[in-house]
C-alpha cells in the first residue's frame, strides 16, 4: 500500500544542483618528432564537444634546445598556426580552436632531425566530472569536494571503449521533475546521477559508484527510517529496464553503493518506503505538475490572468497566487495533472489568508477530491453572521471551513462540517487521510475535534475513507461564492 506525505505550500521543495565546469584533456600532452627525409605529417582524432577548445604548444626544450623552426598545424581542416608562427626563438603557443564532436588535428614537421613539439588540446565540459576515456580504459570522478557529486565515480575496464569517449558526471535535466520518475514505494537516498554520453554501449560492463545520504553515520538513510542496507539502484531514463539494479558493494564509510552496467543512463540510489514526499514551491518548476480547472472560464495564465506561479507574496515568500473578482462568480482552480499518484496520506498546505471584509464573498480553498466523488476541503472566508456567531469568531477572526462532501447517486451532498476562527496571514493546513479511519483535518498542527463537528446528513461513519485503491486530486483555489 502506497502512503504519501504532501506538503503543498503555495509552496513546495524542489531538487535543483549548482553545476560545475571542469577542464578536460582532450589530447596529450603528445610530443610530435621531426625525424629524417621528407617533411613528417602526423593526424591524430580526438572527441570534443560544440564550441570552444584551447590548443597548447611547447617548442622543444625550455632551454632552448630541439626546437622546430617550420611547421603547419591544423584543426578540422583550419591552419591554426603556419610556418611564420615557428622559430628557434619561441616556446610557447596557444590559441582556441573550434570544435566539433569528432576532430582531427594534422602536424607537418619540416625542421633539424631530433627537434619536436609538444600538443595539448583542453576544453571546458559543463559537467561535474569528465575526462576522455579510450581503449585502455580509466576512472572519471567527482574530485571537487564543495561538488554535490563528490565521491561519484565511473571505472571502465580496458576494451570497453573501441575509441576515445567524453564520459562526465553531471545533474540529470529529470532531477526536478524526479518525483515522476521513481517506482513506486520507494524513497530517494540519493543524488541522482547522469553518465554520459547517455545509451553509450559497452563491450565489457563499467562499474559505477553513487553516494547515499547518511552523513550522520547513523546506518539509517537520512529523511527516512530506513537502514543503508536496503539500498537499491535504479534507472532513472530507461523506461523498459526499470528493474532494480543488483549492488555489488556497499561503503559504508564513503557512504556510496557500486553497480555495474553495460551502457550509460541517469541512475538513483533509492530504498524502500511506504512514504514518498513530494513537495512544490509554487515556482515556474512546478507549472508541469499542475493544470487549470477553473468555472467561469477559461482564464489565461500570465501576469494579467487570474493565478501566477512564483509570484512574490507576503512576508518575504513567493509561490502561487490566485486572485477572483469582485461582484463575479469566477472560481479559479487549479489540481494536480497526475490522476494517479496520490491516495492515503498527509496533505499539507502553506496558504496565506489576506484581509477580508465583513460580507465579502471571498474564499480560499484547500482541498482534496476523490475519484468516487468524496471531497475533503478547506474553505476560508469572512463567514455568515450566524456562522461567526455559533463558531465564536471575533473581530478581525475569519472562518476556515473544514468540510466532508459526498456523491450521492449524481447529487454532490455536505455530510459535515466545522468551522475554526483563524486571523489574516500564513496558516499551516492538513488534511490526513487513513485507511478506515476518519480524515483528520488541523490547522496549524492543532487537530479539529470530530465532536464538535455538525453533522448533517446520515450516518458519521459515512465519513469513513475506506477505498484506498482511489486517488486523490489536489486542489488550491480562489472563489466568488454567490
Amino acid at each position: 500500500m502506497k502512503k504519501y506525505i504532501l506538503i503543498l505550500g503555495f509552496l513546495l521543495v524542489l531538487f535543483i544542483s549548482t553545476s560545475f565546469s571542469v577542464e578536460v584533456t582532450l589530447l596529450g600532452a603528445k610530443q610530435y618528432l621531426r625525424t629524417t627525409g621528407s617533411p613528417n605529417v602526423y593526424t591524430d582524432i580526438f572527441p570534443g564537444r560544440d564550441g570552444q577548445g584551447n590548443l597548447i604548444i611547447k617548442n622543444g626544450e625550455a632551454d632552448g634546445r630541439n626546437r622546430i623552426s617550420s611547421a603547419i598545424i591544423k584543426i578540422n581542416g583550419v591552419e591554426i598556426f603556419g610556418t611564420s608562427a615557428f622559430s628557434k626563438k619561441v616556446y610557447n603557443l596557444e590559441a582556441p580552436i573550434a570544435l566539433a564532436e569528432n576532430n582531427s588535428i594534422s602536424v607537418e614537421l619540416r625542421s633539424s632531425p631530433g627537434s619536436y613539439l609538444i600538443l595539448l588540446i583542453k576544453q571546458e565540459i559543463n559537467a561535474d566530472g569528465a575526462a576522455v576515456i579510450g581503449p585502455a580504459g580509466g576512472t572519471v570522478d567527482v574530485s571537487n569536494p564543495e561538488s554535490p557529486f563528490f565521491g561519484i565515480s565511473c571505472n571502465i575496464p580496458s576494451g570497453s571503449l573501441q575509441t576515445p569517449k567524453i564520459i562526465t558526471i553531471s545533474l540529470p535535466p529529470i532531477a526536478d521533475q524526479l518525483s515522476n520518475f521513481l517506482p513506486a514505494n520507494t524513497a530517494q537516498a540519493g543524488i541522482p546521477v547522469e553518465f554520459g554520453p547517455t545509451g553509450l554501449a559497452f563491450s565489457t560492463p563499467v562499474s559505477l559508484t553513487l553516494t547515499y545520504f547518511d552523513p550522520n553515520d547513523d546506518g539509517v538513510i537520512d529523511g527516512t527510517d530506513v537502514s543503508v542496507d536496503k539500498v537499491e539502484a535504479f534507472n532513472l531514463i530507461d523506461q523498459n529496464q526499470q528493474d532494480n539494479i543488483p549492488i555489488l558493494s556497499l561503503d559504508k564509510i564513503n557512504h556510496s553503493a557500486t553497480i555495474s552496467v553495460d551502457h550509460f543512463s541517469a541512475y538513483i540510489l533509492t530504498v524502500p518506503s511506504q512514504y514518498v514526499e513530494y513537495r512544490w514551491e509554487m515556482d515556474a518548476f512546478s507549472i508541469s505538475d499542475w493544470v487549470e480547472e477553473s468555472q467561469y472560464g477559461p482564464f489565461p495564465w500570465g501576469p494579467t490572468g487570474q493565478y501566477q506561479f512564483n509570484e512574490p507574496l507576503f512576508d518575504g515568500y513567493s509561490g502561487l497566487k490566485i486572485w477572483a473578482r469582485k461582484k463575479t462568480e469566477e472560481r479559479i482552480k487549479l489540481r494536480t495533472k497526475d490522476p494517479s499518484r496520490f491516495r492515503e496520506g498527509t496533505y499539507i498546505w502553506r496558504t496565506f489568508v489576506p484581509p477580508l471584509k465583513p460580507g465579502e464573498c471571498g474564499c480560499i480553498g484547500a482541498f482534496l477530491i476523490k475519484n468516487d466523488g468524496t471531497e475533503l476541503d478547506f474553505e476560508i472566508g469572512y463567514g455568515t453572521e450566524s456562522d461567526r456567531d455559533y463558531w465564536k469568531a471575533k473581530p478581525g477572526q475569519y472562518l476556515c471551513y473544514e468540510v466532508l462532501w459526498k456523491r450521492i447517486g449524481n447529487t454532490r451532498v455536505k455530510i459535515a462540517y466545522c468551522a475554526v476562527p483563524i486571523r489574516g496571514g500564513w496558516h499551516e493546513l492538513t488534511i490526513n487521510t487513513k485507511a478506515s479511519e476518519r480524515p483528520l483535518w488541523s490547522i496549524d498542527r492543532e487537530v479539529s475535534s470530530w465532536e464538535k463537528w455538525k453533522k448533517l446528513t446520515g450516518n458519521p461513519d459515512d465519513a469513513l475513507i475506506t477505498d484506498t485503491a482511489l486517488n486523490w486530486q489536489i486542489y488550491c483555489s480562489s472563489e466568488i461564492l454567490p
